[in-house]
């Protein structure tokens, strides 16, 4: 199971190019993942890239981890 189960790439693109092209100057994304675990997430990187690409950059971002283990991690994005 990818972390893009119930979000595709495109949705995250799409949300960060509408944010760019309206002139916001913040955009973030709540991603909670289904389990902790330790080591390389690509899929999770390649987001990072992709909302990049669009004309953010990642400036922040804060994990935390609710009762029953699942991660949530807050991206903040800045112009």
């Amino acid at each position: 199971m990818g972390i893009f189960s119930s979000a595709k790439p495109q949705a995250f693109v799409e949300s960060a190019r509408i944010r760019f092209a309206a002139g916001h100057t913040v955009h973030t994304i709540i991603w909670e993942g289904p389990s902790a675990r330790i080591g390389p997430l690509d899929e999770f990187s390649n987001l990072v890239e992709v909302v990049e690409a669009v004309g953010w950059r990642l400036d922040r971002v804060e994990s935390l981890v609710f009762t029953g283990g699942r991660p949530t991690i807050l991206l903040v994005f800045r112009r």
